[in-house]
Order: C-alpha cells, then sequence, then structure tokens
C-alpha cells in the first residue's frame, strides 16, 4: 500500500473510535490523544486534543500547556498520532486510492481503508508503520477529493457492467452538461441503471468498492426506533436514509448515495450526531422507509382522530355511524393526508402499479400489485376506512356523500421529482367501500425500442416496421401485457424524424414532448372513431390509435394507413395472426388489409425471477409431458426472499411473437386461410410463436417453468 505522498508533509493520525468501516472496541480516543496541528497560518505546533465537535466544527486542543477553541476553518490539518488497526483483519486488504488537493497548493496521495465525508472535514484511514492512522483534513482546507478508482472502473471489474455501455453513458453525460445551461445531468452510475445496464444493488456495492465503505443488503436493513428518533420520516424519506441504529454520540445510518454532502450536513445538523455510513441499494431503502412509516402513520391517524385502538368494544352499530360520521369530516385532515400520501408513496418505492384497499371484517386488507401479482402488505383498522375513502374520494373529485354507487375519478401528484397520475376506482361492498387506485408514472412507463427486450434480430426488424412512411402496426394482448409501453418506445422512436404525431388515448397513460395526445371523452361524444376523423385534418404522418375497439375505428384506421399515414393501434386478441381474423371479422375487407398491414407483435409480460434466491424448480410429469421437455431438462425458480416481498420473481419481461407481413402471408389474406395456416406461414417465414419464446425465457433462467406454462394454457 502506497504511502501518504511526501509532499504533504503530514504524519496520518486517529482522532476517533471506533469508526467505519471497521469497528474497534473501545470508547473513543479523544480527551489527552497527542496531536500534531498544522494551521492555517502555516504555523506547526505539537500537543493533545481535548475534543473535536464536528457538528459545530471545533477543535479544542492544548497545546504549550494552554488550551484554546479553533475553528475549523483555522486548521489546515491535524493528526492524532495514536495508530490503530481494525478488529476485522480482512478489512486491511480493502484499502482504495486516494488524492486530495488542498488550498494552499499541496497535494497528499496514499490508500485508505475507506473515507468518512462530514460537513465540518474528510476523514481518511491511511498505513504507516505497518498501522493504521485517522487522518482528518477540515472541509475549508480542502479543494478537490478523490477517493476510490472511478466508478466505471469499479462497475466494470466487480459488476460485469460491459465497458462500451460505460464509455456511452458517459459520453452522454458529457453531452447533456455541454448543452444544458443547469448542472441536472445524470451521474454515471444514475444512468447505467435507469438504462437497465445495472440493478441498484449492483450500484450500492460499486459505490460502496469504490469509497471503502461498508456495505448492507437489503436483509440486514433493520431500524432501533432510538436511532429512527433522531432523524424526521420527512427528512428520511427525501434524503433515502434509514438510520439502523446509535452508539455513544454516533447515528450508523444506511444511504443509497453517500456522496451528497448537503445530504451527510443535513442529517448530522438534525440528528446532532456524528455519522457512521454504510450503504445499501436505494430500492430496499425506499421499501423499508415506506414500511416504516405506513405503520406510523397508521397509529398517529388513529391517536390524532381518537379513535379506539384494536380491540375496543365498537359492536353497536350506532355507535359505528357515529365514528364514520365523525371520521369523513375529518377526511381531508393532516393525519389522513399524510396516511394516504405515504401509501401511494410506498407503493411506488415498491414498484406497485395499483393499489387495493379491501374491507374485510373488522380489519382492512391493503395489497399492492406488483409484476402484475396482487401481494398483501399490511392490514389496517377498520376504524380508518370511512375517512380514508374520504380522503381518496376528495382526491378523484368524488362525491364524498356518496356510498351507494360506484366512482371514478383521478389525480395527479408529485412524489419526489416524479409525476404521477393517478386513476381512481371507489366501489361499494357488503363490508364497506373498496377503492383500487392505478399508479402511472410517466418516467417509468416509457421506454426505448432498445429497452423492450426483444432479440437483437427482432429489434431491428420492430425499427424497420415502425419506421415506414405508411400503413399499419399492430400490438395485441390481453389487459396489463404491456401493449401502451410497446407502443410509446415506437412513438419515442418516430418522434426523432420530422414528424407529426397526433394520438387518441382513453386514457392518455403518459405525456409525451412533441406528440399531440387526444383524450377520449365518451360524455362528451369524443370517440376514438370521432377524434379520428378530426385527426386527419391536422395533416399527421404518425397517428396512434389507443385501441381498436368497433367496426368504425378499425375502417378509419384501415383507410389512414392506406392513404399515406403511418398508424399504430393496439387489439385485445390472443395471437398475432387471431389480429387478421379479428379485423376481417369486423368488416375490413381483405383487399384493404393486405396491403396496408405491416406487422403484428403479440406479448405477454412473465414475472422474472428473483436473482438473490433462484434455485431449481421441481417440474410435475404433467406439463413435461404437455410442454413436451426432455426428462433431464432443468429449469429455475424464486424460492422467496426479503429482496423479492417473499414471490421468487422481481420485475417482469416480454415474451413476444412478431409478425412481419411477407408476400405469403399477404396472398393467405388474399385467399381468406384459417388462423392455423397463418401461423404455419409465419413460421416458416421466422416468427418464433409466442409460447415458444416463453419457453426458451424458462430454459435460460430469466423465468420459471411455472411462468411459460401459465401463457401455455392461457
Amino acid at each position: 500500500m502506497p504511502e501518504a505522498s511526501p509532499s504533504s508533509d503530514v504524519t496520518p493520525g486517529v482522532v476517533a473510535l471506533p469508526a467505519p468501516p471497521y469497528a474497534v472496541a473501545g470508547e473513543e480516543v479523544l480527551e489527552g490523544a497527542p496531536v500534531r496541528v498544522h494551521f492555517a497560518d502555516g504555523s506547526r505546533r505539537s500537543g493533545h486534543l481535548l475534543a473535536f465537535d464536528p457538528v459545530l466544527g471545533t477543535f479544542r486542543l492544548e497545546t504549550d500547556g494552554r488550551s484554546a477553541t479553533y475553528g475549523i476553518g483555522e486548521i489546515l490539518d491535524l493528526v492524532v498520532t495514536t495508530p490503530v488497526d481494525p478488529a476485522d483483519a480482512a478489512a486491511q486488504q480493502q484499502s482504495v486510492p486516494f488524492e486530495v488537493r488542498l488550498h494552499d497548493g499541496r497535494s497528499i496521495r496514499g490508500d485508505s481503508l475507506g473515507a468518512i465525508r462530514r460537513p465540518s472535514d474528510l476523514t481518511l484511514f491511511v498505513r504507516r508503520n505497518g498501522h493504521f492512522h485517522r487522518l482528518v483534513l477540515p472541509a475549508a482546507a480542502i479543494a478537490t477529493e478523490r477517493i476510490g478508482p472511478p466508478l466505471g472502473e469499479v462497475l466494470v471489474k466487480d459488476q460485469g457492467v460491459d465497458a462500451k455501455q460505460v464509455e456511452t453513458a458517459l459520453a452522454d453525460q458529457d453531452g447533456e452538461a455541454r448543452s444544458s445551461f443547469r448542472q441536472t445531468r445524470k451521474r454515471l452510475g444514475e444512468r447505467l441503471r435507469d438504462e437497465g445496464n445495472l440493478t441498484d444493488e449492483g450500484l450500492a456495492r460499486a459505490l460502496a468498492a469504490k469509497l471503502g465503505l461498508p456495505y448492507v443488503g437489503p436483509d440486514e436493513l433493520t431500524a432501533e426506533k432510538e436511532a429512527l428518533d433522531r432523524i424526521p420520516a420527512e427528512v428520511a424519506h427525501e434524503a433515502v436514509a434509514l438510520p439502523l441504529s446509535t452508539h455513544g454520540n454516533h447515528l450508523r445510518i444506511a444511504l443509497a448515495d453517500p456522496t451528497d454532502a448537503d445530504t451527510l450536513k443535513r442529517l448530522e445538523f438534525v440528528s446532532g450526531m456524528q455519522l457512521d455510513i454504510v450503504v445499501a441499494p436505494a430500492d430496499a431503502l425506499r421499501s423499508r422507509l415506506g414500511s416504516i412509516a405506513s405503520r406510523v402513520q397508521q397509529s398517529q391517524a388513529m391517536r390524532d382522530l381518537g379513535l379506539a385502538e384494536e380491540g375496543a368494544a365498537q359492536d353497536n352499530e350506532q355507535a359505528r355511524a357515529r365514528d364514520r360520521a365523525a371520521t369523513e369530516k375529518l377526511a381531508g385532515q393532516k393525519p389522513i393526508v399524510r396516511l394516504v400520501a405515504q401509501l401511494i408513496r410506498d407503493a411506488l418505492n415498491r414498484r406497485a402499479s395499483d393499489i387495493h384497499i379491501r374491507p374485510d371484517g373488522e380489519r382492512i386488507n391493503l395489497l399492492y400489485r406488483i409484476d402484475g401479482m396482487l401481494v398483501p402488505v399490511q392490514d389496517i383498522s377498520r376504524l380508518l376506512l370511512p375517512a380514508l375513502i374520504g380522503r381518496i374520494k376528495i382526491l378523484g373529485q368524488m362525491d364524498i356523500a356518496e356510498r351507494r354507487v360506484p366512482q371514478d375519478g383521478r389525480t395527479e401528484v408529485v412524489v419526489g421529482d416524479r409525476q404521477i397520475d393517478i386513476r381512481i376506482s371507489v366501489m361499494p361492498t357488503v363490508n364497506g367501500e373498496s377503492a383500487v387506485l392505478r399508479l402511472l408514472d410517466s418516467e417509468a412507463g416509457v421506454r426505448a425500442v432498445d429497452q423492450l427486450g426483444l432479440s437483437p434480430g427482432d429489434t431491428q426488424a420492430f425499427r424497420d416496421l415502425i419506421n415506414r412512411r405508411h400503413g399499419l402496426f399492430l400490438v395485441t394482448g390481453p389487459t396489463g401485457s404491456g401493449k401502451s409501453t410497446t407502443l410509446y418506445a415506437a412513438l419515442g422512436e418516430v418522434r426523432k424524424g420530422p414528424v407529426n404525431i397526433v394520438t387518441v388515448e382513453d386514457p392518455v397513460e403518459y405525456h409525451m414532448p412533441g406528440v399531440q395526445q387526444v383524450q377520449v371523452l365518451r360524455a362528451a361524444g369524443l370517440t376514438f372513431a370521432r377524434a379520428l376523423r378530426n385527426i386527419l385534418r391536422h395533416d399527421p404522418d404518425v397517428i396512434m390509435i389507443g385501441e381498436i375497439r368497433d367496426e368504425e375505428t378499425a375502417q378509419i384506421a384501415t383507410e389512414s394507413a392506406l392513404t399515406g399515414h403511418l398508424v399504430f393501434s393496439t387489439l385485445h386478441t390472443n395471437s398475432a395472426a387471431g389480429s387478421i381474423t379479428r379485423l376481417l371479422e369486423m368488416g375490413i375487407q381483405s383487399y384493404l388489409l393486405q396491403p396496408t398491414l405491416l406487422g403484428i407483435m403479440a406479448q405477454r409480460l412473465l414475472r422474472r425471477n428473483c436473482v438473490h434466491c433462484r434455485a431449481e424448480e421441481r417440474v410435475s410429469e404433467h406439463v413435461r409431458r404437455t410442454l413436451e421437455l426432455a426428462p433431464d431438462e432443468r429449469f429455475q425458480r424464486g424460492r422467496g426472499c426479503d429482496r423479492c416481498n417473499q414471490t421468487g420473481y422481481s420485475g417482469r419481461l416480454v415474451a413476444y411473437e412478431l409478425m412481419r407481413m411477407t408476400e405469403r402471408l399477404r396472398a393467405a389474406i388474399e385467399a381468406d386461410v384459417d388462423e392455423a395456416a397463418l401461423v404455419r406461414i409465419a413460421r416458416m417465414d421466422g416468427m418464433v410463436p409466442l409460447g415458444d419464446h416463453a419457453l426458451a425465457l424458462a430454459r435460460s433462467g430469466e423465468t420459471s417453468l411455472e411462468e411459460a406454462y401459465r401463457l401455455h394454457i392461457d
């Protein structure tokens, strides 16, 4: 391990114990510790450190028999010469390179076991004479710093990220910085994560390795109440920071981004403690923070609304009615407002697409739809139901007093820097009103064509089809199969050119800059067909129709494609070939469909195996016979862990079939052959059927055979 650069003229030392990234048993070495101090005026003195307050930024020193307090800006560096070694011998091998340039022109270089960044100082752990020492540099003295190897190198070496992906992300990052007046560019790790090339866990591990800080996995995020009380919930959510434990004046805290100096300063200020930082995945932190906050908000709402706790006497129906009336009046009060806001935030952090609130006996069942499956989250006291539903009705601009008929509404909320569109449905049941909130996140919903999960060959074929000058391209599948995501990816591709794009949607799920989007309003008579007739007068190059539901819409879409427009739309059919049959049944003549149809993509979303807990899957003989599998074929399935909410799955991937119209298929349409014949011809022309693609994904271990079989029997 290299020593600190001789040019620094600094003897490394130790200020306090224990310290991350390792812990040493014993009390802090503060009072009476021997020190060497280099002051800002150039003088150097030896003495003893009496106290160091990183929050106030002061040192109290004894030199030449006299004690005095110095501000952090009066000292260039401070060395406590008492050495210390890590309790864990393995930690001695976890050093990272560093370079710190000071305002006086000096440079300090070497290897450190890690770094502690505080608003007041930077602490490094360096080796000297066979021991490790703690070197503290006041923040006011530091001009620039670099701790650890470049993040890109760590990602390539430790996380398996492709070097070309890192180079591309860095180039895009630099391009954004040059073209933007504001410094709002995404950092390297965030960009790679958002593009699907890196997981939250991979990014956290890389940051920990780069900075020499401990990594804490999702299973280890256990928070003590005393630690949680040190940081207000709002501050913790904003900072994505989870307080874990306390030790003396130290607060051990898990962060997704330990390099944000402003966040560290705020956390240190509000806690009044020194921070011992560990790194954890952002998604795991948000999920844990959401679970804790939801329970706290529920209890707080019960107390603030003066409602009885569980087990209290509530059998009298008149008493229940009085509670209901009183609680509805408080639907707009802070306790319920905070509780509903927290439920929405928690659902988003867990990647949920829907929130289900179901009354059941004396409890309210709260469920999230994650990766297409309902996941029970927690139970809420039934006493909160009227106020909870009342608040949801207020958000959706519904009639709060109407409880006899279903109601629908919508609202928009901002969570962090994300604009969330929420579609709300409230329905009366025998147990009380039930609510479902559909969460539409425009940031998460719009993907590039390269991110759809198509094979390289099909990605190019997809691009070729959607970049034609005219014709009809369809995406088909049941509700929740990702059709809208595919269509928006197509729009994102074609809008790169100088084209006029107009959409007709019900509803408009994601707002896309540069695209004119029309919302269907049936109550006002604005249907798909009527909107399409008017759209053609706006000289569009590209038209996107949310769904072809009837003969009139199908007829206008086909005629538009025939007269020089590129038309995208969806159909609710089970297969690509089934879409052709469906259009013919709607009354579209084969001589019109044959020249206009460019291609059809049928798709489903399969749950992706959790990479943290997947193991060999047990396969029944019935499934093997049905899918014609070899007896020795092996498959994988997630067992269930904290990272995947015990489901065994995390995220989804697309199974699809892409039917490109060829001369043989066009001739088959004109000859009015049946659906099975169309499939045979498409397979001869290169189409991989939906079921075969799902089975290939199961064989690769990306999904389970259970998921592929579920698609097969659908």
